[in-house]
């Protein structure tokens, strides 16, 4: 294995709490050629000053000061900067096992391969933590098989992924194709930069029990916005998901497999609706119409394969679709009212 440039990006913002646990993590990798570039996003908590004074400690950390302007700039940022052959993307809530940098790099440069991608564990508040695998076996893909992956990503497949943290990037090709996310896109980010990178690769390996990426499960981090912002942004994701699958070589291929991914969306955004305690249902079911009348969103519910989702995810959007905002929205506040009981009773019997 060569001693490649391996640079990682963290964007930061007011994770004073969480950031030093993120940076020991990732400055005590067992691969030591590491750029670590620290982005702090406006930060008013005092994350500013902790990033300066791990730039002290270690000669690997460069740290870039901007206004806030989000994740998404804060990335693009960060990828401006990078000098290093790989990109790997860590969020500054989260944390890496000590030899993830190792076993991608490893991986990469053994299979000649354009991506690596690994698994997760999910750290909830009360302490435990859930491990995903992914959906598909470890080992090198290409090909067919390659096409496969692309697709049940952008279907949202169980197990599969949208997430760019569990992943090692060559450099070249993001700059290549410029695989930037746009910086109005607030929801789904990931999604957009890992599809139009897989899009564009000729090969992957799957590390699928590897679990080398430790996510926190901040619920301070969940959208607290009001319903019509949450709408207008979950639109330009939508937007410009599609834009850019329609520019791409297979792009009717891509464009239905992506279709089924409206169904976590709708679904998704009907829980939000549900769980808003401040907007009365009438402007939550108007919200939601605004959604679904969208053109883009429209061609999506056409095409979607409502079976290969979960019953209730497609239940629900089939009410969207149906026009039954309101029922949607009372239904999901009953599903996950169950869900919540259902939670309580297994804990007590732990």
């Amino acid at each position: 294995m060569t001693d490649s440039l391996v640079s990682i990006i963290i964007p930061v913002y007011n994770a004073a709490p969480y950031l030093g646990r993120c940076l020991e993590s990732v400055i005590n990798q067992t691969y030591a050629n590491l750029e670590i570039i620290l982005i702090n996003d406006g930060s008013t908590d005092g994350s500013g000053e902790l990033c300066e004074t791990f730039a002290l400690r270690d000669a690997r950390v460069k740290v870039f000061h901007q206004a806030n302007a989000g994740s998404s700039s804060a990335r693009n940022n960060g990828i401006k900067n990078a000098l290093g052959k790989y990109i790997n993307f860590v969020d500054s809530d989260d944390f890496l096992h000590p030899a993830a940098i190792e076993s991608a790099v490893n991986k990469m440069e053994t299979y000649k391969t354009d991506l690596v991608m690994w698994a997760m564990n999910i750290y909830m508040p009360n302490g435990k933590s859930i491990k995903r695998p992914l959906i598909w076996q470890s080992g090198k893909k290409e090909n067919a098989e390659l096409q496969k992956i692309i697709q049940e990503c952008l279907q949202g497949a169980k197990n599969s992924s949208h997430n760019i943290v569990i992943c090692l990037f060559k450099k070249e090709i993001i700059d290549f194709y410029d695989i930037i996310a746009p910086e109005d896109l607030v929801q789904g980010e990931d999604f957009y930069m890992l599809a139009k990178y897989l899009i564009h690769s000729k090969s992957a390996y799957i590390i699928q029990d590897g679990y080398y990426y430790n996510y926190y499960y901040n619920t301070e981090s969940i959208s607290k916005k009001p319903s019509d912002l949450f709408v207008k942004q979950c639109l330009i994701m939508v937007t410009r998901i599609m834009q850019m699958l329609g520019e791409s070589k297979n792009n009717e291929i891509y464009l239905k497999s992506y279709s089924t991914y409206i169904i976590h969306t709708i679904s998704y955004l009907t829980f939000m609706l549900a769980k808003n305690k401040t907007e009365t249902l009438k402007n939550k079911a108007l919200c939601l119409s605004e959604f679904v009348k969208n053109t883009e969103v429209q061609y999506c519910l056409k095409n979607a394969n409502y079976k290969a989702m979960a019953f209730h995810k497609s239940f629900i959007t089939h009410a969207v679709s149906k026009q039954y905002y309101k029922t949607a929205i009372l239904l999901m506040q009953l599903i996950h009212a169950a869900y919540n009981v259902k939670t309580r009773l297994l804990r007590g019997r732990n």
